[in-house]
């Protein structure tokens, strides 16, 4: 590890949010435009949605057991309003308050994960959480926050309500995962001096929480890599000329989206966008 990278596992998500670098949620926004991915990158982090703040509760179970069960508390009081609910939100951490229906599902998600030969590795031994800083000559410092780190292996856990092999590569693809997952890869790789295969476990956020583990090949992680350095070498000439241009200033012809019409109709309702990495 050189003085131009950094491996710092134990960073809580509000510390690594304030941590200067571009990231794999930066270069998403800069496939639209360098005007969304400056946007992103400059405006106030907003409140999570409820889906995000469930993923974030779901990442805490899986990879952080004993923090979460020392955190967590269950309210069983049904409607969340009125004197005894603001009495509880005021002895306990919103933040870490579930429902009895929301623990229950934490809790099989966890036990279909330990059920799975291959994606219960997510639940040994290794680093949570970890991030991972770099400096590159061709745009600058950037970072990423990776789910769990062992032994040669990086791990990233996603929730779908699109478990069938095929309809979760769709998603994979139409959700920008490869790229992200090449970013992770590619920071980790020269951070810590040594190249890590890779693995996606994916999980149904609803009954009946099946489980596929998917190992990501090397030159997928490569080729997404490239394609987010692009938007980051972009995004740093525009901030060297102050200029972060929109998608067109020309006029451009409508067309039908053809054969992309079918992937943008799926419904992605509950998925966790990579909620690990939001700034």
């Amino acid at each position: 590890m050189t003085s131009e990278t950094e491996i710092i596992p134990g960073l809580s998500f509000s510390e690594y949010v304030r941590l200067p670098g571009i990231n794999s949620h930066s270069c998403k926004a800069g496939l639209t435009s360098m005007r969304h991915m400056h946007r992103q990158r400059t405006a106030p982090i907003g409140k999570d949605s409820p889906s995000m703040r469930f993923g974030r509760l779901m990442h805490a179970s899986i990879l952080e057991p004993e923090r979460f069960d020392s955190l967590v508390t269950v309210w069983t009081g049904g409607v969340r309003r009125g004197k005894l609910w603001e009495a509880f939100k005021a002895e306990n951490d919103p933040e870490w308050i579930v429902t009895a229906e929301e623990h229950a599902r934490l809790g099989d998600m966890r036990a279909a994960i330990e059920g799975h030969d291959y994606a219960k590795m997510i639940l040994g031994p290794g680093d949570a959480e970890v991030v991972i800083r770099w400096q590159d000559r061709t745009y600058g410092w950037a970072k990423a926050r990776i789910d769990k780190c062992c032994s040669g292996w990086i791990y990233d856990i996603k929730t779908t309500s699109y478990i069938e092999r095929h309809a979760f590569a769709r998603q994979a693809e139409r959700l920008h995962y490869f790229d992200q997952f090449g970013w992770y890869a590619h920071g980790y790789e020269i951070a810590a001096e040594q190249f890590s295969q890779f693995m996606v476990v994916a999980v149904e956020s609803d009954p009946p929480y099946d489980v596929v583990a998917y190992e990501v090949p090397k030159d997928l992680l490569h080729a997404g890599y490239e394609t987010y350095a692009e938007i980051a070498r972009q995004y740093h000439t525009c901030t060297q000329i102050n200029q972060f241009p929109g998608i067109s200033s020309e006029l451009l012809q409508l067309e039908r989206p053809g054969a992309w019409s079918a992937m943008d109709e799926l419904d992605t309702t509950g998925i966790n966008e990579g909620v690990t990495d939001a700034a």
